[in-house]
């Protein structure tokens, strides 16, 4: 993720905005991840650790609604921000 983030960064005009949004949903990730380290929940730290142990903190809402800024949501949109890239510039 570092690397799609300083290519992003790089490319700089159009790329600038979606940089920004990557690196904050890349931070929201890591923040949960850090607090995964720290002990506040147990098991090894593995997205899908992550995701249960938001899932099972009571952050998100009802129906699948996620909390915004969260581990969940801030994966989500990496995964979309990556996807999109790929399409744009095809190798």
């Amino acid at each position: 993720c570092d690397d799609f983030l300083a290519l992003q960064l790089a490319m700089g005009g159009a790329m600038a905005a979606p940089a920004r949004y990557f690196e904050a949903n890349l931070r929201a990730v890591r923040t949960a991840r850090d607090a995964h380290r720290r002990g506040r929940w147990a098991g090894p730290v593995t997205m899908r650790a992550l995701l249960e142990a938001e899932a099972a903190s009571g952050a998100h809402g009802r129906g699948g609604l996620l909390k915004d800024p969260s581990a969940a949501m801030g994966l989500l949109w990496i995964r979309r921000s990556i996807a999109f890239n790929a399409a744009l510039f095809p190798s």
